[in-house]
């Protein structure tokens, strides 16, 4: 995947990345310029009588202070906006990424980790940015500016400042690679914790089940211990480094207290100059301590995007370019497939499997049945030895991406349901299927009642019938979904474990009606079903 996708992200939401800056530069230039006009005001009232003096000034603050309201709530609207939106575009173009990665890597992948990590990297990456943009530029012209004015007004002042710069730069110097380290490892034991909070309830039937209560709260422990002592040492390496400025700024508050002082008494400066110097260089040494606190919250950033690197370099999987009108025929040869080279699953398979047929997958439970059908509709396109063609064309060749979308319909042994309506569940991303049809195989397989008393609509939300559906009816959700698809090559893994006997006569009713036009495999252990096939090819038969 291409690495330039955070600034291609930026580059995209440019015009209002633009007027976010513009707008914040603005505020920035308004609260730089109201001390200088304080100070100014503060001579102007000592040695003038007229009242005109406060009508003017009066006005100028208060036209600053509207437009610096204005100015910043527009900001903050099109900041909380944009941080928003990037975020969420980033973390998808990760997602992307990852979905076409080897089916394999996600054997030892927990999801909720995965997840935390994608969205608080994001997150961090366009906050860093967006935050610090304006204020680079605008803490650099205070530092500037603010060092040029007390220089005009004190150069002793302005050679202070000069000063403390390299203490501060040697002291970011040292700490640098400590708080990246801290920062990467706290972000690490932050998405675990949360993993393991997760786990708890994505386990809950599990849990109590077996009584496993003290068990996952052991485990909640021992994860939140990692993420305290790696706080602990996050806060200690970026505390140092963010705070070390107060001793400065302390030494310096006490030097301009007394040589400032000194200098009014003896009459070589003003009450108003001194407002103006004591404020800048307080601005001054805020712009310091953003510099260095910039340090500290770079490399909190750099950890975030070389987290979000590590996913994106990934090696992909392979994927041709090649796309099917139809399926007439699929031909396995010699295959041979293994998890981590370890003892094959089947070896030297080799089928042919033909249009207007249908085709019965047995073997023994952990035989690899599944792992099969994974091979043949290209899941695992680098992990198996032999060919696979698909109308004489081989696989790797092929849009497999494209091909699964249109060209084959799954019914998986253990249905999905997503979190949406029934027929949002049904219809999934192809909303030209006709409403006829899904009533059609609604009525068929005899749910259209059961659809019914669910909030008397079919537009019902899965999350909260779920626990109102049988293994059966979700099973049938399944099986409609697939044949809706009306695909060339139609798979059904354990298509009758759920089902009632109606239910499952009606199955083998409709895979006759239909065979004339597909490629048909059911993955079973059912005899019954096994009997109606037109072949039967037996996984353990290839070990």
């Amino acid at each position: 995947m291409d690495r330039h996708f955070i600034r291609r992200c930026f580059a995209k939401n440019g015009f209002k990345v633009t007027v976010y800056a513009i707008l914040g530069l603005a505020v920035w230039f308004i609260a730089f310029i109201v001390p200088y006009i304080t100070g100014r005001y503060i001579d102007r009232l000592i040695y003038s009588s007229s009242k005109d003096t406060i009508y003017f000034f009066t006005g100028i603050v208060l036209a600053v202070n509207v437009f610096s309201i204005a100015g910043s709530y527009f900001q903050n609207l099109i900041g909380a906006k944009l941080h928003t939106k990037m975020a969420f575009e980033i973390s998808c173009e990760v997602y992307e990424s990852l979905k076409r990665v080897p089916l394999s890597y996600y054997k030892d992948v927990d999801p909720v980790y995965l997840v935390s990590k994608i969205n608080d990297d994001s997150n961090v990456i366009v906050e860093f940015i967006l935050s610090n943009m304006i204020s680079i530029l605008s803490e650099s012209l205070t530092f500037v500016l603010g060092t040029y004015i007390v220089y005009r007004i004190s150069p002793l002042f302005s050679m202070v400042v000069v000063c403390v710069v390299p203490v501060y730069i040697f002291v970011y110097l040292k700490f640098k690679n400590r708080v990246y380290d801290s920062s990467y490892a706290f972000k690490e034991s932050q998405n675990k914790y949360f993993s393991a909070m997760t786990e708890q309830f994505l386990q809950i039937k599990y849990l109590k089940t077996h009584g496993l209560s003290d068990f996952f709260s052991q485990r909640l422990k021992r994860s939140f211990k990692l993420l305290f002592d790696e706080m602990i040492k996050n806060f200690k390496a970026t505390y140092i480094l963010n705070n070390f400025n107060m001793i400065i700024t302390l030494m310096i508050n006490i030097f301009i207290i007394f040589y400032a002082g000194s200098q009014i008494i003896e009459g070589n400066m003003t009450i108003g100059s001194f407002t103006i110097i004591s404020t800048y260089f307080s601005n001054i040494v805020a712009a310091i301590t953003f510099f260095m606190a910039l340090g500290s919250a770079y490399q909190e950033m750099n950890a975030s995007r070389n987290r979000l690197m590590e996913l994106v370099d990934i090696e992909t999987e392979h994927n041709g370019s090649v796309d099917l009108k139809e399926i007439n025929q699929i031909v396995m040869r010699s295959v041979t497939f293994a998890y981590d080279s370890g003892l094959p699953l089947f070896k030297n398979l080799s089928i042919q499997l033909d249009k207007g047929k249908i085709y019965g997958i047995k073997g023994s439970n952990g035989t690899g049945k599944s792992t099969f059908v994974n091979v043949l509709i290209g899941l695992y396109q680098d992990d198996y030895t032999g060919d696979i063609f698909y109308d004489n064309i081989n696989i790797h060749e092929l849009d497999m991406y494209r091909i699964r979308k249109n060209k084959i319909a799954i019914s998986d042994q253990e249905p999905q349901l997503l979190n949406s309506s029934i027929i949002g569940n049904l219809i999934l991303d192809r909303p030209d299927i006709e409403d006829a049809d899904v009533d059609h195989w609604c009525k068929r397989f005899g749910i259209c009642s059961k659809i019914v008393s669910l909030d008397h609509s079919s537009q019902a939300d899965t999350a909260e019938m779920s626990l109102n559906l049988s293994g059966g009816e979700k099973q049938k959700i399944s099986l409609i979904r697939a044949f809706l698809k009306n695909a060339p090559l139609v798979i059904l893994d354990e298509p009758t474990s759920a089902l009632d006997i109606q239910s499952a006569n009606t199955l083998t009713d409709v895979l006759e009606q239909i065979k004339k036009d597909k490629i048909i495999i059911v993955v079973t252990h059912d005899e019954k079903l096994l009997r109606c096939t037109d072949c039967v090819i037996d996984i353990d038969s290839y070990k």
